[in-house]
């Protein structure tokens, strides 16, 4: 179900995760090797002046079903099921996941065991978008994988809305 890589805090952490998102470092070598893992993470700890704090940044091993149909339709679309070594899944992980990491969605407060799963999201939780996030590439990728060309609809299509009958399109 998971497989945990521990480090240490710190340097050798930061290490592994760079290796993990350069070429799949260990976790992507521990998943070939137990091909039915569903998650795979990447955890430290620390203990300073009483108080514990740890990073637990984690990896769904699974296909969205939402890419899997783009998979159907786009025979370029990578998945995990067709993917058949650590450096095939890695190539997925990068091309179609663009590297996402989840954080902490094993020892947070409203985790379960055997119940691993995203949690709901809240309001509080929220971080602005930064460059590194690629949030307009992404929505590039779903218009493109979508057949979207109309760009002065394209928000709307995105988030389900449609325009009124009979309404006016304005241009800036």
């Amino acid at each position: 179900m998971l497989i945990i890589e521990c480090k240490t805090a710190g340097a050798e952490y930061i290490k592994e995760k760079k290796n993990t998102e350069e070429d799949g470092g260990q976790l992507f070598s521990y998943w070939q090797q137990e091909n039915s893992t569903r998650w795979i993470a990447l955890y430290a700890s620390d203990w300073s002046e009483q108080i514990l704090s740890y990073k637990c940044l984690v990896i769904n091993c699974t296909d969205d079903a939402n890419i899997i149909k783009m998979a159907e339709k786009d025979k370029d679309v990578k998945v995990y099921t067709k993917a058949h070594n650590d450096k095939e899944r890695f190539e997925v992980w990068d091309e179609t996941y663009h590297k996402e990491w989840l954080d902490d969605v094993v020892f947070n407060e409203e985790s379960q065991a055997y119940n691993i799963g995203i949690p709901p999201l809240r309001k509080g939780k929220l971080k602005d978008f930064t460059p590194e996030d690629r949030i307009v590439n992404r929505f590039e990728e779903i218009l493109r994988h979508n057949n979207v060309s109309d760009k002065e609809n394209a928000f709307n299509r995105l988030v389900g809305q449609r325009r009124p009958a009979g309404t006016l399109r304005t241009r800036n």
